[in-house]
C-alpha cells in the first residue's frame, strides 16, 4: 500500500514525462515562395524551405504582392493549367491547400502521396476550396494533375506542420517513470 509520502517519489518522474512529451514539438508553417521572382519563374524545379516544386509542362508563376500565391502555367498559353508536383523535405502533416481564382472548366485531382511515396488518395477539386488533408497523418508530396479547360487554378496558403525528426518512442515516458518509481522504493526500504 502506498502512502502520500511514496507518491512524492513520483512527482518529478511524472513531471519529466511531461517536460520528455512537450519537447516533441513542431512548427507551424505556409509555404514560402518569397524566394521566387514575381511572375513567371522558368525552370525545372525550385527549392524553397521544407519543400521542392516542379512545375510540369510549364513555368511557375508567382503573384505580386504575396508570398504564397502561385500557378503553374502551361507553355503554350498564358494559363493555369499545367500539372504542378511539391515534395516536402522533411514530410509534414496537418496539410491544407486553398484553391482559387476558378473558372468554369477548371479541374484538378490532388494526388496525396504518404511516406515511402505510396498514393493515400485522389481528390477531385472543382470550384474554389480549402482542402483540409489533416486525416492522411504524414505526407510527403502532393501532385496537381490539371484538366482545366478555363483559366486555370491558383495554390494559395498551402499550411502544415513539419514532422518531428527524432520521434519519441511511445513507451519512453512509461519506462522512465517506472524506473523512478523502482529507484524511489529501493530508497526507501534502504531508509528503513
Amino acid at each position: 500500500m502506498f502512502s502520500i509520502t511514496s507518491l512524492k517519489g513520483y512527482l518529478p518522474a511524472t513531471l519529466l514525462s511531461i517536460g520528455l512529451l512537450s519537447a516533441q514539438s513542431s512548427h507551424a508553417a505556409v509555404l514560402d515562395f518569397s524566394s521566387l521572382s514575381t511572375g513567371s519563374n522558368v525552370g525545372a524545379s525550385f527549392a524553397i524551405p521544407d519543400a521542392i516544386v516542379t512545375p510540369l509542362e510549364g513555368t511557375l508563376y508567382r503573384y505580386g504582392g504575396v508570398t504564397d500565391k502561385i500557378c503553374s502555367l502551361n507553355a503554350t498559353a498564358f494559363r493555369c493549367e499545367a500539372d504542378l508536383e511539391i515534395d516536402f523535405i522533411p514530410d509534414v502533416y496537418d496539410v491544407s491547400v486553398t484553391f482559387g481564382t476558378f473558372n468554369p472548366g477548371d479541374y484538378v485531382d490532388l494526388m496525396v502521396y504518404g511516406a515511402g511515396g505510396a498514393l493515400l488518395d485522389t481528390l477531385a477539386i472543382v470550384g474554389n476550396a480549402v482542402v483540409d488533408l489533416s486525416g492522411y497523418g504524414l505526407i510527403s508530396s502532393l501532385f496537381f494533375d490539371d484538366s482545366s479547360t478555363g483559366a486555370g487554378y491558383t495554390y494559395e496558403a498551402i499550411t502544415y506542420e513539419v514532422a518531428p525528426a527524432v520521434p519519441l518512442p511511445a513507451g519512453l515516458p512509461l519506462l522512465l517513470t517506472g524506473m523512478a518509481a523502482f529507484a524511489g522504493l529501493r530508497r526507501s526500504k534502504r531508509a528503513a
